[in-house]
């Protein structure tokens, strides 16, 4: 009974000394964001409707934001100091708030009203006098939501690069809704292509937009299995994937061009009841906004760490880092980094039929530049035999 307590408190103690290295995984990108503040707000009609789809940006910078179906906007990473933000939409008149002052490790809250008018009249300009801070941990931040973060988030890698069984397919669904509302959901089928090694799959993306609802861009993918068999402690299954340009450029549900994908995912089998899992990706994707067609690029990391605490039970802890670039008003690139750690559990319920139901759910959190983000994320596998494929 004692030798069984220590093993099983060895086996926390090492979860928790992993979990501390998820914790500080990037920890190099938040220490630069020191010297940075956010702005966020929302922009409203008179009768205090939100205006969707609004430009929201600093003057004289390549800081903006487009607001969401509710309004909402947020701009990060703005160097500390002074700025005037004004917000514009057609059929209302352009608004300017001067004196925003954004605070190291702040956020700023400006709130924008728009007057409607038939005829384009000079634009209001509002003096800040008084800037309420909003503490860090209040903020309602709004997180990008889209396919490559969801389809990069190291929940979805659990067993990512573990192989399917011989015969057996799988099917992926994920689900991730952040405070302001937006939504996305995703379905992934995967299936052994020539060899168990060998996996195809596909992921359809839906998910909220401007207007409502939209497909976003499909993934197509192609991975394989080159080191770990059988009980070996190391796994590792590079990954290539095809981007199909079916969002909207529109909605805001694509960006208009074709792209590709590549991931290096890594497992290590610590012992019977740690595992962790590593990830390094890279994209790029053609994007065409108002005529202008370019390149757009992004970086991700990931780690997580998987305590096996029960057969059919697991407690996770898993961090994503990413930079991505995306196009200003000026049609120039802009790069923003996001930071999310996700706590979370799964569990497995394997039935007679060789069918295997693994649901999970975590809380995203926002870290660094990504401060004040709470999303829910949930995810539903399904794994069932349907032939032999032959191994390799």
């Amino acid at each position: 009974m004692k030798q069984s307590c220590v093993s099983a408190f060895a086996r926390a103690a090492r979860f928790f000394a992993l979990a501390a290295v998820v914790l500080g995984f990037g920890a190099g990108s938040l220490l630069a964001q020191g010297s940075t503040g956010k702005i966020e707000g929302r922009v409203r009609d008179q009768a205090g409707a939100p205006i969707a789809n609004a430009q929201v940006f600093i003057v004289g910078s390549a800081f903006n934001a487009l607001t969401n179906p509710q309004g909402y906007y947020f701009i990060n990473n703005v160097p500390a100091g002074t700025y005037n933000v004004r917000a514009a939409f057609i059929g209302y008149k352009s608004t300017q708030v001067d004196g925003v002052k954004v605070l190291a490790g702040q956020t700023i809250t400006v709130d924008i009203q728009l007057e409607q008018t038939a005829v384009q009249i000079q634009e209001i300009t509002v003096v800040q006098q008084t800037q309420p801070l909003v503490p860090r941990d209040e903020v309602t931040s709004k997180q990008r939501i889209d396919g490559e973060f969801t389809n990069n988030l190291p929940v979805d890698r659990l067993n990512g690069v573990l192989q399917l069984q011989p015969g057996v397919v799988q099917h992926i669904s994920n689900f991730r809704r952040d405070r302001a509302g937006d939504w996305l959901f995703t379905f992934t089928q995967e299936w052994p292509a020539a060899t168990q090694r060998d996996q195809l799959s596909y992921t359809l993306p839906l998910q909220s937009g401007v207007g409502g609802r939209a497909l976003g861009d499909i993934v197509l993918n192609y991975r394989r299995q080159t080191v770990g068999r059988g009980e070996q402690p190391v796994w590792f299954s590079p990954r290539f994937s095809v981007v199909i340009p079916t969002g909207s450029t529109r909605k805001g549900t694509g960006l208009g061009g074709p792209g590709v994908q590549f991931n290096l995912p890594l497992s290590t089998k610590l012992d019977r009841a740690i595992v962790t899992h590593w990830n390094l990706g890279a994209t790029m994707t053609g994007a065409n906004s108002n005529g202008t067609r370019t390149t757009l690029r992004s970086l991700t990391a990931a780690a997580s760490a998987i305590w096996l605490l029960a057969p059919n039970f697991n407690l996770m802890l898993e961090s994503a880092w990413d930079r991505t670039e995306a196009l200003d008003d000026a049609n120039l690139r802009a790069a923003e980094n996001h930071f999310v750690l996700l706590p979370g559990m799964r569990a497995a319920i394997n039935l007679k039929s060789g069918m295997q139901i693994v649901p999970g759910f975590g809380i995203p959190i926002g870290v660094g530049p990504s401060r004040g983000q709470r999303d829910l994320f949930f995810y539903l596998s399904v794994e069932h035999p349907f032939r032999r494929v032959p191994n390799p």
